[in-house]
């Protein structure tokens, strides 16, 4: 049976707050916004689509009727009506694009949003779990290996320990090799 992913996250907290002082206060992730314009400049941009669909379909009405068929319109309206079927692309493009980004820009903060409640679950079961939360991560912080903060990096110091980490690994060496002979 595989870890789920809500336990492996509260043990990668758990190894963090062994080795550091963290803030009390949880980080929150930020939903990402649809755009950076104004409500206004969104509001015209959706209307411009709206105008632009509307109007490559009615000329697109137009210019299929029965009376035009087989008619090549002379000088700027041939342009147009060659261009028409770009024109109907465009048009559709211009209004999908936005609609299929605002969708899974919904689904995506919908995400964002559950692991922050999911941080913040686990931020509460830290602070009011009980004495058996408290009892463990008093004993992982004695646990913990010699920590030094430079700045904001935390830095691993092993001088502390050097000798004693060498001499259990040459001892399970040993210890290896004799089973082996």
């Amino acid at each position: 049976m595989g870890v789920s992913p809500c336990t492996s996250e509260y043990a990668e907290a758990q190894d963090l707050r062994a080795y550091a002082d963290l803030p009390t206060d949880i980080v929150e992730e930020v939903p990402i916004p649809f755009s950076g314009a104004s409500d206004l400049n969104k509001g015209l941009a959706g209307a411009l689509g709206a105008v632009n669909l509307f109007g490559a379909l009615y000329l697109g009405n137009l210019l299929s009727s029965p009376e035009l068929a087989g008619v090549v319109l002379p000088a700027g309206f041939g342009v147009v009506q060659a261009l028409l079927p770009f024109l109907t692309v465009y048009a559709v493009l211009y209004n999908v694009i936005p609609a299929v980004r605002f969708f899974r820009l919904k689904g995506e903060n919908a995400e964002i949003e559950k692991r922050n409640r999911v941080r913040k679950s686990w931020k509460d079961a830290l602070e009011f779990g009980g004495e058996k939360i408290k009892r463990k991560l008093g004993a992982a912080k004695k646990m913990q290996s010699s920590v030094e903060r430079i700045g904001n990096d935390i830095v691993y110091n092993t001088g502390d320990n050097s000798g004693e980490d060498e001499r259990r690994a040459q001892a399970e060496l040993d210890a290896f090799d004799t089973k082996i002979n």
